[in-house]
């Protein structure tokens, strides 16, 4: 059984403006007849967390690579490249967060530390957001998708704000290959480029350059990170 309201306009919006003010005036008329069930606290650092950390401590949810394990980002995935950075600093960033105010979750948090260097590439000169999935085209070029090249970075600095020296020299060390990208695409980031010199490659076979536009906020954010944890003004 489905429950819905049917909101009838008599004219179509004119423009993007229009459409999305008349989105808030229609969600508005409708919020106020829906049901609102009332507010449940739950006790999440305390009951739920706990939990999670314990759940996510399972054997099936890690990955064995040269004898160092890894959390999966997929449970029960076998391949090896299912150890991906982003699914690591996903947990990682908050799970330092909770420890610094609870004093819980060590154990994660260390395992997940040991894994962190593994993913900067000394012959890139960068971080990389897989251990094995970036699509080589040869040996002088390394296609990715903008997003999933820097939104890694931008976690690792978090790790690093929360006084993670490893983390801090590979986003440090990374800043050379970051800042000389910006520049090759002048802050507009095609979805899937060569990370040496920002070249678009169609990796979707849209026969048209698809940009990433939330790309530009992310690596504006990355450059504040740079100067936040360096006090450097170049960036």
């Amino acid at each position: 059984i489905i429950d819905s309201y049917l909101y009838l306009n008599p004219t179509k919006p004119k423009n993007n403006i229009e459409c999305c003010k008349l989105f808030v005036k229609m969600f508005s008329e409708i919020y106020d007849e829906i049901d609102k069930p009332e507010t449940e606290y739950i006790e999440w650092a305390n009951e739920v967390v706990p939990k999670e950390i314990e759940n996510l401590l399972e054997p099936d949810n890690w990955v064995t690579i040269n004898g160092k394990q890894y959390l999966k980002s997929y449970v029960k995935d076998s391949r090896n490249s299912s150890a991906e950075l982003i699914t690591l600093l996903d947990v990682l960033v908050p799970l330092k967060k909770y420890f610094k105010k609870f004093n819980r979750g060590l154990e994660l948090v260390e395992r997940l530390e040991k894994g962190l260097p593994d993913f900067y590439k000394p012959e890139l000169g960068t971080i990389l957001q897989s251990l094995h999935r970036a699509q080589k085209i040869d040996e002088e070029k390394v296609v990715m998708d903008a997003w999933y090249f820097l939104c890694p970075v931008l976690w690792a600095g978090h790790v690093a704000e929360e006084g993670n020296l490893e983390a801090k020299d590979m986003i440090l060390r990374s800043s050379h290959a970051i800042v000389k990208l910006g520049h090759a695409v002048s802050y507009e980031f095609p979805q899937f480029l060569d990370i040496f010199n920002g070249k678009y490659h169609d990796v979707l076979g849209t026969e048209r350059e698809v940009y990433e536009y939330d790309v530009t906020g992310v690596y504006a954010y990355l450059m504040l990170q740079y100067y936040s944890l360096t006090g450097d003004e170049a960036y």
